[in-house]
């Protein structure tokens, strides 16, 4: 099956970040950051949560890495996926990438990966786009 590339937007329902327990100080901080996301459009329906490690380099500049899980529709395919995903807060505007690295359910075989950023003019509640480049094994 030939890639199919998605363009959406996803909505962030909650985010926290709670300072990484330590025996010893750590000289930058090192944050886990939980959020929720919801994700409705025609090519894909569904909610996610994901989880990252984030190290700020400054209060400026902070990067960071982690896994989504996704339940819902995708592509008229019902199930879950995990991306693993990785980015960079710089300049007043975060940039990531995204990976496919597994799915169940009708979403089991997928790959695929992608792109989505947070711009500087970013209000709480905004929809932020997003690209995603999918394909299914067989």
């Amino acid at each position: 099956m030939a890639p199919t590339t998605i363009k959406s937007s996803f909505s962030v329902l909650s985010y926290a970040e709670t300072p990484v327990p330590a025996s010893r100080e750590v000289p930058v901080k090192t944050v886990l950051c939980n959020q929720e996301r919801r994700y409705a459009a025609p090519d894909i329906e569904g909610w996610a949560l994901a989880a990252y490690i984030k190290t700020y380099e400054s209060d400026a500049a902070n990067s960071f890495t982690g896994q989504q899980v996704f339940d819902g529709v995708l592509l008229g395919r019902r199930g879950t996926f995990t991306a693993a995903s990785r980015g960079a807060f710089a300049n007043g505007v975060v940039s990531a990438q995204w990976e496919i690295v597994g799915g169940t359910g009708e979403l089991a075989g997928i790959r695929g990966r992608g792109t989505y950023g947070v711009p500087a003019a970013y209000k709480a509640g905004d929809p932020l786009a997003f690209e995603l480049e999918v394909e299914f094994a067989g």
